[in-house]
């Protein structure tokens, strides 16, 4: 409230005062409309918190991010705020983050995490029930988290089937051995001929119809705020085709 009151924050056209931050843990967004007087008044906010804490803020690791605004406007507000001037997308409590639609190199390093957890198992002698074990629990979850805010493009998942696969034939080494089945057999049920291994894919749209779940459960969230305000129009209320994914979620949980 107290920031409020000094700087105008952003979004105002769909929440009344906007948003001026976001906090998660010792992560801190601040949002203000990049006016001279909004910078001026969050500096000074920034010195008195110095002030009464004692505490002394890194300006130098603090990066400034403009959106709609020309290159030199983004160079001018770094200079305000003494902070270095960052290029979106950002990286925001793991997840990439822009004003654009992100394309599939954005998510490439979902594949790259596996691949570096490979380097830790190379050399070693793994049977194929450790291998097996170390896809399915290891391998398969480095992506989730992602998975549950992003709906990945098939590339993708394909590269992350393609370690998983290349790992559980043939495990860390380079030496090609041929795959004795294929990967959408190896992750089917157990019940079902397959090994239980998670289907990236699968687990991607669950993931994702969550948050239609979270709509209902939720409704005054800030989040859903924004996007209620954005694309459910005046009434508020939700389309008949998003109504059919809700049904289409709840048989998914089920």
């Amino acid at each position: 409230m107290f920031l409020a009151i000094h700087i105008k924050g952003v979004l105002e056209d769909l929440l009344p005062g906007g948003i001026t931050h976001i906090q998660y843990a010792d992560d801190t967004v601040i949002m203000i409309d990049g006016s001279a007087t909004s910078i001026t008044n969050l500096k000074l906010i920034l010195y008195c918190f110095e002030w009464l804490t004692g505490l002394k803020i890194d300006y130098h690791k603090s990066e400034v991010y403009g959106v709609g605004v020309s290159q030199v406007e983004k160079e001018e507000m770094a200079n305000m705020l003494n902070c270095v001037l960052g290029d979106l997308p950002l990286k925001y409590l793991g997840i990439p983050i822009s004003d654009h639609h992100l394309a599939m190199g954005a998510f490439s390093f979902l594949p790259q995490k596996m691949i570096t957890r490979l380097d830790q198992w190379k050399g070693k002698f793994l049977t194929s029930g450790v291998k097996q074990i170390l896809t399915s629990s290891c391998l398969s979850s480095l992506p989730l988290y992602c998975m549950g805010f992003y709906w990945l493009a098939d590339g993708i998942h394909k590269r992350m089937d393609t370690i998983m696969a290349n790992f559980l034939w043939q495990g860390a080494e380079d030496k090609f051995k041929y795959h004795m089945a294929k990967w959408e057999m190896v992750c089917r049920p157990k019940d079902q001929g397959g090994l239980g291994i998670i289907n990236t894919r699968i687990m991607n749209d669950c993931l994702m119809v969550k948050w239609i779940w979270k709509i209902f459960q939720e409704p005054d969230e800030l989040w859903f705020k924004i996007l209620k305000a954005k694309y459910m129009g005046e009434g508020g209320s939700l389309s008949l085709r998003q109504r059919e994914c809700l049904n289409f979620g709840k048989a998914s949980i089920k």
